[in-house]
């Protein structure tokens, strides 16, 4: 038993060409953009919007939704539990439209890869998901809420005004 359950985690556009890819076992650099497109053509058809919608495609069980022109997939091997890979598909969906301010894009997601890309390697590490809270995750992306740089802030205003009521007396 393996804990590498993701084999990979795809956002493509309306087109079906690549936003993000990222593969976590060894497909051949020239196979995945076919892969990608014979997905991508397969699940085009149907308008997983409000939830996730899984197949059976290439040996894999894909799970996919889709937010106004970008489709994200989410993918594990197939004696792989469905509900987990939907569970990431979900986080991340949720992740990304919090990034977002309630919804996501192309160009919203092109701008900003950088979030992205740690959005996706906060849900997933080396193929084993690591956390399935969409909103918590996009609070540490984007640096928001009751953690470590808030509290530096504070202190280090505290300390500079320490540091001037001290200079200030000694005048």
């Amino acid at each position: 038993m393996s804990l590498k359950t993701i084999l990979n985690i795809l956002l493509l556009d309306s087109e079906g060409r690549r936003i993000v890819a990222k593969y976590y076992y060894d497909k051949p650099v020239a196979a995945q953009k076919p892969y990608e497109k014979k997905l991508f053509e397969k699940t085009s058809k149907a308008a997983a919007r409000d939830e996730a919608e899984i197949i059976m495609f290439d040996g894999m069980v894909s799970v996919y939704r889709t937010s106004a022109d970008v489709t994200l997939y989410v993918s594990g091997g197939q004696d792989e539990n469905e509900l987990i890979l939907s569970e990431v598909l979900n986080s991340l969906y949720t992740c990304l439209q919090e990034l977002r301010n309630g919804s996501f894009d192309q160009k919203s997601l092109m701008e900003n890869m950088d979030s992205v890309f740690l959005a996706i390697d906060e849900h997933v590490d080396n193929g084993i998901v690591m956390d399935v809270d969409g909103a918590e995750i996009a609070g540490r992306v984007s640096m928001r809420g009751d953690d470590f740089g808030e509290q530096t802030l504070t202190q280090a205003i505290t300390a500079a005004r320490d540091t001037l009521m001290g200079a200030l007396q000694k005048l």
